[in-house]
């Protein structure tokens, strides 16, 4: 996984090179050869309209022409020699690029190369031709040979090549784009994998010190060193912390891996709150810390998995119980929208260092501490579609905001 941002940027910068120099590519083969398919036809269209009206074949249908057909230029030859019609010399006298163009052709082909009827296609530094040598039935004094009628597709051809300079400019925006969504992604892939190597890194030193404890004091059975009941004492309660962490590790991954099935019910959140603190009354009557609960005398509703919400604030409680100094409150309100449970205690409070760190996993706080509880906490309460955050007044306070539902 190592330079993961700079193989993401190979593969994005080579992918949009290859498309965009096969997009350039064929827009600049096919454009100009469909043009010139069409200059064709409009020269075929051309002699046929012209050969119709020779034979005075009369048709209602009226002269449209073939796309290209209004683009259609003259070239006549005189059996005399090549002299311009008067017509001709006013066009070319306003026109100097027709006169370029005839100038072109003729230094390319003379009449006797050209066979009447064949369509050839001339390209030169200044043209792109298409043409064709025709009999001219339309002599007003019978002066005229024949007639090289030409379509000159190069102002077209020109202009579709301009656009790629626009293309370009597009090719280098999307370049930019997806360099920078790359890079946020590698970053994003980095992070993760950084995150995970870290993961199963304290996972296993986390497995590790009940383990330790419990393979110490079995070995002191077994030699008889240790007093057997309170040693076995130990031992369980090392394996419950083992196995606690394992489900807790277990559940996280299934998160993660979108595999945590939650049973969503409709459930009053003052009930869900009793019954966490119930739970915990035990260590909370060992440690002799009061838990004070304010809650509404309406029902709170909200839609969410029962059991997986109560880790939330189970976690919650256990953490204000191990660092509070006396007590502990607990307070739900209840807005427009959302129910807010803010569990507070009259401990130290949070150090700040560790305050934008406290739900990652296993994080290690400034008093050594370490855990994957609230990093729990916290995908439960986004699976649920609510907020958790943490902050200090007197002591630690945790805010856990959930959408209401209807009764």
């Amino acid at each position: 996984m190592k330079y993961i941002k700079l193989k993401i940027l190979c593969i994005i910068w080579l992918s949009i090179i290859v498309i965009f120099a096969g997009f350039v590519g064929i827009i600049n083969l096919i454009v100009p050869s469909h043009f010139e398919k069409e200059a064709r036809n409009a020269l075929t269209y051309e002699m046929e309209y012209i050969d119709m009206l020779a034979n005075d074949d009369e048709s209602d249908d009226e002269y449209e022409g073939y796309f290209l057909s209004g683009n259609i230029n003259f070239i006549d030859f005189f059996d005399e020699g090549y002299e311009v019609s008067d017509s001709l010399a006013k066009k070319t006298e306003s026109n100097s690029s027709a006169q370029n163009s005839e100038d072109e052709i003729r230094s390319h082909y003379s009449l006797s190369s050209l066979k009447e009827g064949d369509i050839k296609t001339l390209v030169t530094d200044k043209g792109y031709y298409v043409l064709v040598k025709y009999h001219d039935s339309f002599s007003l004094d019978g002066s005229y040979q024949s007639t090289v009628m030409y379509i000159n597709i190069q102002p077209l051809v020109n202009y579709v090549r301009s656009l790629n300079w626009i293309f370009a400019a597009i090719f280098v925006a999307v370049v930019a784009v997806m360099s920078v969504i790359g890079y946020k992604l590698g970053s994003r892939i980095e992070d993760y994998h950084e995150a995970n190597h870290k993961f199963f890194q304290n996972s296993s030193h986390e497995l590790k010190t009940p383990l330790m404890a419990i393979q110490g004091y079995a070995e002191g059975i077994e030699a008889g060193i240790v007093d057997i009941p309170s040693s076995a004492e130990i031992i369980m309660r090392e394996s419950d912390k083992m196995a606690h962490m394992i489900d807790e590790m277990l559940s996280i991954s299934k998160i993660d891996a979108n595999q945590l099935p939650l049973n969503m019910t409709t459930s009053d959140l003052r009930e869900i709150l009793y019954d966490c603190m119930r739970s915990v009354e035990p260590i909370q009557q060992q440690k002799k810390i009061t838990i004070t609960p304010m809650f509404p005398d309406s029902p709170v509703w909200v839609h969410c998995d029962e059991n997986q919400l109560s880790r939330v604030f189970v976690n919650v409680l256990m953490n204000g119980i191990r660092h509070c100094n006396s007590a502990v409150v607990v307070l739900c309100t209840v807005d427009q929208k959302s129910a807010t449970v803010k569990i507070s205690d009259d401990g130290n409070g949070i150090a700040e260092d560790d305050l934008p760190h406290i739900f990652d996993r296993f994080y290690t706080g400034t008093k050594g501490s370490t855990g994957i509880g609230l990093a729990l906490s916290r995908e439960i309460v986004n699976l649920h579609k609510g907020t958790i955050t943490a902050h200090n007044e007197v002591g630690a306070v945790f805010e856990i905001t959930l959408p209401l539902t209807k009764s």
